[in-house]
Formats: structure tokens, C-alpha cells, sequence
């Protein structure tokens, strides 16, 4: 898949017999299984990645705002000492 620019298919273990039966029919020549199967496990595998960059971008968001706030705190604690001096 990953070779014509599909994203991974990472079957599950609770799909293992599941894909190990889809890939002998697809050795028989029926493949519809095996394609059906496959395509629901990209679209999983995508899921997962969506849910990874959102969580991502949202301990990144959290991270930046308390980076920020401690800066904030920084400079009134300057400020405070340059008015007292």
C-alpha cells in the first residue's frame, strides 16, 4: 500500500484470523474479503492518526498557553522588581 502512496493498513489483533481466512480465500482467487477488509482496516488506521495529531495539537496548544502564562508571570515579576528599585 505504502508503496503507491496509500497509508498503512495495521491490522489489529482481533482481526488477525479474520485477515489470515480473507488472505487464503484471496490465494483462491477470491479477493473480495481480503479488498473489503483491508480497506476497512486504512480507514481505522487513518482514524487512529486523525485522533494522534488532534491529541497532538491539542497537548501542543495546552503547552504553548501555559508557556506563555509563565512568561506573562516572568515579566510582571520584572517589572514589579524595576519599579521597586
Amino acid at each position: 500500500l505504502m508503496q503507491n502512496s496509500y497509508p498503512p493498513a495495521v491490522i489489529r489483533n482481533e482481526k488477525r484470523e479474520e485477515y489470515y481466512r480473507a488472505l487464503m480465500a484471496a490465494d483462491e482467487g477470491e479477493i473480495s474479503h481480503f479488498v473489503e477488509l483491508v480497506a476497512r482496516e486504512v480507514e481505522a488506521t487513518i482514524q487512529t492518526m486523525i485522533e494522534i495529531v488532534q491529541h497532538s495539537s491539542e497537548c501542543s496548544r495546552h503547552n504553548v498557553a501555559e508557556q506563555l502564562s509563565r512568561f506573562d508571570v516572568s515579566l510582571r515579576r520584572e517589572r514589579e522588581q524595576r519599579e521597586q528599585d
